[in-house]
């Protein structure tokens, strides 16, 4: 049950990260060349800690059905 909480709270995270970047795709295109360098470093954090929480999840699912 605990790992399924753990599972839950990291899909919503993943979800939050989603939006951002979906957001900063909008902001970045809104501004010109001189601003996007901080909207991509902000996306580079987000595709990081994306990448992290995704390992994360599948090592949950591996726990979960005994791997």
């Amino acid at each position: 049950m605990r790992i399924i909480m753990k599972t839950e709270i990291i899909e919503q995270r993943l979800q939050t990260i989603k939006n951002e970047l979906h957001s900063l795709d909008s902001l970045r295109d809104a501004h010109d060349d001189t601003n996007i360098h901080i909207i991509e470093e902000q996306q580079d954090i987000l595709y990081h800690e994306r990448q992290k929480l995704t390992d994360l999840l599948e090592s949950c699912f591996d726990e979960l059905i005994g791997l």
